[in-house]
């Protein structure tokens, strides 16, 4: 007796002739498997949807170098659509964030905003106050920030408290980072104590 060849996975077979399968071919297919990947990868709360005309700032998990200072702004940017336009923003420069900035593994969105005034673009110029800003501290803008890098000081420091917006950059700067950033800025500042002025 010949051995019947057994067919392969994935082939579709004659399925035996019986009153309800006579004629019909089934397909052994392997199931596709399904899984849930850990922790977020978007989250949002109702300060998203508190103000359309806003600048938001993406944060990452851990302090960047910039010359001789450490910061954990990624970028600074505007934005007239509220909540959408930071959602696309997110998605479009996650891989730019996680491809070039080293040992970043997550980062959020935190929003500033600020007064209306009439026949002014006051968001826009809180967005070039808080580069300039942020440029006079680190010496350079923000690693995701590719233009305004020629950008110079105009009337930003009419509508805006230059001390508040220093204080707005320091806090973002140093208040918010997750438990190995302030480890590494606590480890930081221990060095700088333990160096000792020259005479």
């Amino acid at each position: 007796m010949i051995p019947s060849k057994r067919p392969h996975r994935g082939s579709l077979v004659e399925c035996p002739a019986s009153p309800c399968t006579t004629g019909r071919r089934y397909d052994r297919m392997k199931r596709l498997t399904v899984s849930l990947k850990r922790g977020e990868a978007l989250s949002a709360t109702r300060l998203a949807i508190s103000a359309n005309r806003l600048v938001y700032v993406p944060v990452a998990d851990k302090p960047l170098r910039y010359g001789q200072q450490k910061s954990p702004i990624v970028y600074i940017g505007t934005t007239r659509h509220g909540v959408g336009r930071i959602a696309v923003s997110v998605a479009f420069r996650a891989r730019q964030i996680f491809k070039r900035l080293r040992g970043v593994h997550k980062f959020h969105a935190r929003i500033i905003t600020c007064r209306r005034r009439q026949k002014i673009q006051s968001w826009r110029i809180l967005e070039s106050a808080l580069l300039l800003r942020f440029r006079a501290r680190f010496g350079e803008l923000p690693k995701c920030n590719s233009m305004g890098k020629s950008m110079k000081e105009g009337n930003e420091l009419k509508y805006f408290s230059k001390t508040r917006l220093n204080n707005l950059i320091d806090e973002l700067s140093h208040s918010d980072c997750d438990a190995s950033c302030r480890q590494s800025r606590v480890t930081e500042c221990r060095g700088q104590k333990r160096t000792k002025p020259s005479a």
